[in-house]
């Protein structure tokens, strides 16, 4: 697994502050989410609770992703998860995306792709990103990733519509 570079994970913590659980990661990617809980392939959170404020990025295969992400909104909804950033693939025309973009307050469509490194270099994904924010801190979202790409404010109503 890899990592996201140094300088988008700031602003993960810049919105978050600390963030308790990182739920599909890496030793790797630790040295830069710095989760106080992480699981990675070997111990997945799939089956793990996610409490707190959560950073997810999940790998990118279609199962994964729509596992990871009905993990997390399964959490969010229960209230055990109090805000959270997922970052995934721009797959808007899957299901999981609309869910996730449904019950997000904010959402940012970066500019450009999002750079991942792993130990022996630094790649772009293959395909665009998008960064969702769940909790009530969407300004502060809106704010530090106003500098990272577009944003749309999801309107309450459409929140609680879908």
């Amino acid at each position: 697994m890899s990592g996201i570079l140094r300088r988008i994970c700031l602003k993960v913590r810049e919105v978050l502050g600390n963030i308790d659980v990182d739920p599909a990661s890496s030793d790797f990617a630790q040295k830069t989410v710095k989760a106080k809980i992480h699981y990675s392939i070997l111990n997945s959170g799939l089956d793990k609770p996610c409490i707190g404020t959560v950073y997810l990025n999940p790998p990118c295969s279609s199962k994964e992703i729509n596992a990871f992400a009905s993990k997390f909104i399964e959490e969010y909804e229960f209230g055990n998860i109090i805000q959270g950033i997922v970052l995934t693939n721009s797959d808007t025309d899957t299901q999981w995306y609309h869910r996730l973009a449904g019950m997000s307050r904010a959402i940012c469509f970066p500019r450009g792709r999002v750079k991942f490194y792993n130990k022996e270099k630094v790649g772009q994904t293959p395909t665009g990103q998008t960064f969702f924010y769940c909790g009530n801190n969407y300004k502060k979202f809106i704010e530090v990733f106003s500098q990272v790409g577009i944003i749309v404010k999801v309107s309450d109503m459409l929140c609680n519509s879908i």
